[in-house]
């Protein structure tokens, strides 16, 4: 049902909800399609666009796919690149010179929501500039009811066949059993065949999609999977991807997950003895381990931070002129290779490293030692800026005084869901599970 008042629907990461429920119901994606191309003619001065859409493996992903078609007008050619990875459908929009991609997925989400992230020319998303420009344009965009004008061309086959190209000839191999769990979700297309080209043994798991089963008890959310896996195969390293394969998760040899920030370490590490770190800079979020910083500042490298989000990460990283960075949830960005985060090219650097330095994941690890920290969320029924919490501030200060081991506490909502994420960073284990019980039990109190 279309919604006549003016409301914020893009999140963190694009527009994301659960399927049959505004805003993701097929009405307001063909709404969405007039949006977008009232957007780039206004904007950017366009008479003709070129379009690029795919989505991941939910079982809604067609019909919404279907729905932002039919919204186009006869301006519009649309290339349908079928399931895609959200990187590759980003590498695509660049490779296609087309003006705009369109990513229907939900991300790690279950397979009962779903969205859309939205790509410029240049395979970037969106600003939150444009992104509110959207929002306005939406409210006055037309009704469903005609037939789509758009002129539709099936890319399906060859949209995953460019992106895997791309890694054809990436110059080593890798001599150790790899295990790669693709979530059921886009990843499926595109990082077997990729890796089987650099690996001696590949065993792939979550690689049979229903519609349904996508992130279900496998994936970058559910490690426990990948762990196993690699315990029973005797893997060198575990590789896992959520359900579009932009984020990245990874298991040593020893069937133990790594952090993402230790593997953010890794690169960092690595692309500067390569001198290919730009101006000795990595960007991260405010949700990285305090102990990355520390660890790569003993080398020379500078920790710069942002707000949480790749597209922060991106910007913040043109803004200080770095050819690195992302999330310790897994979204790593490689600006010499793409524009967004993308969970292969990032598993085969850290394959790259591994089989150029000699070492196993579990040594080259303890190279980027880390404080204890625990990240928790708190299912919410109200945002209140949490300036505005009376007794948080003073909550947190009586923590500080009272813990000498205490490091940081940082809270933020969901983008994308009714939640508060805290994270607790301190000398010790006992100290974080200690200052995370204070701040949840306060926080739920507060919001619930």
């Amino acid at each position: 049902m279309y919604c006549a008042v003016a409301v914020k629907l893009f999140g963190t990461d694009g527009i994301r909800g659960q399927f049959g429920h505004y805003p993701v119901v097929p009405d307001f994606f063909f709404r969405l399609a007039g949006a977008v191309e009232s957007f780039f003619f206004q904007f950017f001065h366009k008479k003709y666009l070129k379009i690029a859409i795919g989505c991941d493996t939910r079982e809604s992903g067609e019909v919404l796919v279907n729905a932002l078609i039919a919204g186009f007008s006869s301006q519009i050619e649309v290339f349908k690149c079928g399931i895609l990875p959200t990187p590759a459908l980003a590498y695509i929009t660049r490779k296609l010179g087309c003006d705009c991609g369109l990513s229907v997925t939900a991300s790690h989400n279950p397979y009962t929501d779903n969205g859309v992230k939205i790509f410029n020319v240049n395979g970037e998303k969106l600003s939150a500039k444009f992104e509110r420009t959207i929002e306005d344009l939406v409210q006055i965009s037309g009704t469903s009811g005609h037939t789509s004008s758009a002129r539709v061309v099936d890319y399906g086959p060859t949209a995953g066949e460019a992106f895997c190209a791309l890694f054809s000839d990436v110059g080593f191999n890798f001599d150790g059993d790899v295990v790669l769990d693709v979530a059921n979700g886009a990843g499926t297309v595109t990082s077997p065949p990729i890796l089987r080209k650099i690996c001696r043994n590949l065993t792939v798991i979550g690689d049979v999609p229903d519609g349904r089963n996508i992130n279900v008890g496998c994936g970058s959310e559910n490690i426990a999977a990948l762990c196993r896996a690699v315990k029973e195969h005797g893997g060198a390293v575990g590789i896992a991807h959520d359900g579009d394969a932009d984020r990245l998760a990874m298991v040593d040899e020893t069937a133990v997950p790594v952090d993402g920030d230790q593997i953010l370490g890794i690169v960092a590490k690595y692309l500067l003895a390569k001198n290919r770190l730009n101006n000795g800079i990595i960007v991260v979020t405010d949700q990285s381990n305090s102990g990355l910083d520390s660890s790569l500042g003993k080398i020379g490298i500078r920790v710069v931070r942002c707000d949480v989000g790749d597209r922060n990460v991106y910007h913040a990283m043109l803004e200080h002129g770095a050819s690195f960075g992302g999330e310790e949830s897994g979204h790593l960005i490689l600006r010499e290779f793409f524009n967004t985060g993308d969970a292969i090219s990032a598993a085969v650097m850290v394959l790259r490293i591994m089989a150029e330095t000699g070492r196993p994941l579990s040594s080259l690890k303890t190279d980027i030692p880390l404080l204890p920290k625990k990240l928790h969320s708190i299912q919410i029924g109200k945002k209140i800026p949490l300036g505005e919490i009376q007794g948080f501030d003073e909550l947190l200060n009586s923590l500080r005084k009272a813990e000498p081991g205490y490091g940081r506490v940082f809270a933020r909502y969901s983008g994308t869901e009714n939640k508060l994420r805290v994270l607790v960073e301190a000398k010790t284990a006992p100290i974080v599970d200690k200052i995370l019980t204070f701040v949840c039990e306060f926080l739920n109190h507060k919001l619930t």
